[in-house]
């Protein structure tokens, strides 16, 4: 009888054993952090902006890679990427942007040397592109494609009828990570064809007239 209780007890805490290793399993693998798919590194945007100065008269393209990894990245870079500036209202009329390292305007996250991206959890490395409105096949928008009117607040200064165009491309940006398809945007431009300083004319109205 001493055998057979011996032997329970044994078992009893052998079983108490296991079931407080199953706990302790259990509760490792909840403390565990999700981990992102890492075939998925980056999200990609794209952004722009219309500038009118004295000397310049053009949009400023931004693409920006940011890192959704739940890690710092480091790898051998492999950076060219493609955007297209399409008409909406004539999607043949386009102006199609390569960019490469030389449009990186945030040179921190890239080392020339080594030629590696290093880019930390939640960082945007982003390349710039000043497109002067010549479209493909030397298209000049402003002359061929917009329709202009008089600006009535400021004689002799000339606007461009609302125009509207949608952004969209890719990116590679790493040697072993495919492309990154960035989300499209759309852009309402209000083309001005010529500068005025503000002493002599109130700015360009931000709403302009459409076709």
């Amino acid at each position: 009888m001493n055998g057979l209780s011996r032997l329970s007890n044994r078992v009893n805490l052998l079983l108490v054993f296991l079931n407080t290793l199953l706990i302790f399993f259990l509760a490792c693998d909840e403390s565990l952090p999700p981990r992102n798919d890492p075939s998925i590194l980056f999200d990609g945007i794209i952004n722009s902006k219309y500038t009118l100065l004295w000397n310049q008269n053009s949009l400023q393209i931004e693409v920006g890679l940011i890192n959704i990894y739940d890690e710092t990245i480091q790898a051998n870079a492999n950076i060219a990427g493609t955007v297209e500036v399409i008409l909406l209202r004539n999607n043949s009329l386009k102006k199609t942007i390569h960019f490469d390292v030389s449009n990186l305007s945030t040179p921190k996250f890239y080392n020339p040397t080594t030629q590696e991206i290093t880019i930390n959890p939640g960082d945007t490395i982003k390349f710039l592109y000043v497109w002067n409105f010549i479209g493909d096949n030397n298209t000049n928008f402003p002359e061929d494609v917009f329709h202009s009117y008089e600006d009535l607040t400021c004689p002799g200064r000339f606007l461009a009828h609302s125009e509207s165009f949608i952004l969209t491309g890719s990116f590679q940006i790493l040697e072993k990570l495919n492309s990154v398809r960035l989300k499209p945007a759309v852009l309402n431009l209000c083309y001005v064809y010529r500068y005025v300083p503000p002493r002599d004319c109130p700015a360009p109205p931000t709403a302009c007239t459409p076709l």
